[in-house]
C-alpha cells in the first residue's frame, strides 16, 4: 500500500509541476512505453481535479494547480464538468420529511411523494450531468490514447533516426580518418622537389602500407594473395576487387584465422549516400599489430535494403614480414 501512495504522490507533483526536469522527463518517458503507467496518470489526474473542485487542495497546490493545469482549454473544460457535478451532488441530498400514517399507497407513490419537487429536479439534473460527464470523459480519453499512440510513433522516429545519424557521423568521421593518413602516406613517398632524383623518403611514425586484392579461395592453408608488410609499417590499408560490379550503400568486413578466430571486424565499409555499381571498396586502416604473420581469410558482405547483409566476396591472403 505504501508504494502505491508513494506512487500517486509523485504522479500529483508531476501533475502540479513540483518536481525537477529530471524527475518529469523519467515520468514521461515511462507513460510513454508503459500503458499501466499512463492509465495511473489519468486517474490521478481525475482525481486532482475532483480535489481542486471540492477545495480540498491547500493553498499551495491550488497555486500551482492554477498555473499548470488551468493554462489549456481542456484543462478547463475539465475543471468546469468536476464542479458542475460536485453542485449536482450537494443539490441531490435527499430532505428528509416526516409524513403522517396515511392509508397504504403504493410503493413508487410513496417514493415519489417523499421527495420535495427540488430533490426532483436535482436527481434528474444530477443524472443529466452524469450521462454528460461520462460522455465527455470518455471523448477526451479517446483523445488521449490517439495523442500517446502519435507520440509513441514519433518517439520511435525520432530514435531511429538519431541512431542513423550517428551511424553516418561515425563512417564520415572513418572516412575523413583514412583520407588523412591516405595523404600522409603519400606525401611520406614524394621526392624533396619535382625533377629532382627520388631520395629516401623519412618514414613516418605511423606509415602505412596498400594493398589490393582479389576474392579466391577460403579456409585453405597458405593459399590467397601474399602480402609482404615491411616491419617500420604501422597500418595496413586493404582496397578489395569484386568480380563483378556491386551496388550494396555499404558493406560489413570481417577478418578470421582459417580455424575461425575473429582479429577484426568493421560493420560499416564505404557507406555512400547515392548508391551506384562498384568494382572495388577500400577498408579503414587496419593496425599492423592486429595481423601478425600468417593465413588470414576476409569475409565481405553487403547492406541489403531491409538492413540485413548477403555475402560479396571472400577473399584468402597470407602476412609475412620484411
Amino acid at each position: 500500500m505504501l508504494g502505491k501512495v508513494e506512487a500517486d504522490a509523485r504522479l500529483t507533483r508531476y501533475l502540479l509541476g513540483a518536481v525537477s526536469e529530471t524527475e518529469r522527463e523519467n515520468i514521461e518517458a515511462e507513460y510513454l512505453v508503459d500503458e499501466g503507467m499512463f492509465e495511473q496518470m489519468l486517474i490521478a489526474e481525475d482525481e486532482l481535479v475532483d480535489a481542486y473542485a471540492r477545495g480540498e487542495l491547500s493553498d499551495q497546490e491550488r497555486t500551482q494547480f492554477e498555473k499548470n493545469f488551468l493554462t489549456s482549454a481542456r484543462g478547463r473544460e475539465r475543471l468546469h464538468f468536476s464542479q458542475a457535478l460536485a453542485g449536482a451532488i450537494s443539490d441531490a441530498r435527499p430532505v428528509i420529511k416526516t409524513v403522517k400514517p396515511s392509508p397504504a399507497p403504493s410503493f413508487f407513490a410513496a417514493l415519489w411523494a417523499s421527495l420535495t419537487p427540488k430533490v426532483t429536479v436535482a436527481g434528474v439534473t444530477f443524472a443529466l450531468l452524469l450521462v454528460a460527464a461520462f460522455s465527455w470523459l470518455l471523448v477526451e480519453r479517446m483523445r488521449m490514447r490517439t495523442e500517446l499512440q502519435e507520440l509513441r510513433a514519433e518517439h520511435v522516429r525520432l530514435t531511429e533516426q538519431s541512431k542513423e545519424l550517428q551511424r553516418i557521423a561515425d563512417a564520415e568521421r572513418a572516412r575523413s580518418a583514412e583520407l588523412a593518413a591516405q595523404i600522409e602516406g603519400k606525401e611520406s613517398l614524394r621526392g624533396p622537389e619535382s625533377g629532382t632524383p627520388e631520395q629516401a623518403p623519412k618514414r613516418p611514425s605511423e606509415e602505412i602500407i596498400a594493398f589490393n586484392i582479389s576474392p579466391g579461395s577460403v579456409r585453405g592453408s597458405g593459399g590467397g594473395t601474399r602480402l609482404a608488410v615491411p616491419r617500420t609499417a604501422k597500418f595496413i590499408r586493404l582496397t578489395l576487387n569484386f568480380q563483378r560490379p556491386s551496388s550494396h550503400q555499404e558493406y560489413r568486413a570481417a577478418i578470421e584465422t582459417p580455424d575461425g578466430n575473429s582479429v577484426w571486424r568493421n560493420d560499416s565499409v564505404g557507406f555512400r549516400q547515392n548508391v551506384t555499381a562498384l568494382d572495388r571498396v577500400s577498408l579503414p586502416s587496419i593496425p599492423v599489430s592486429a595481423l601478425p604473420p600468417g593465413n588470414y581469410i576476409l569475409l565481405l558482405s553487403g547492406k541489403q535494403a531491409d538492413g540485413n547483409f548477403e555475402s560479396v566476396a571472400n577473399y584468402s591472403f597470407t602476412i609475412t614480414r620484411k
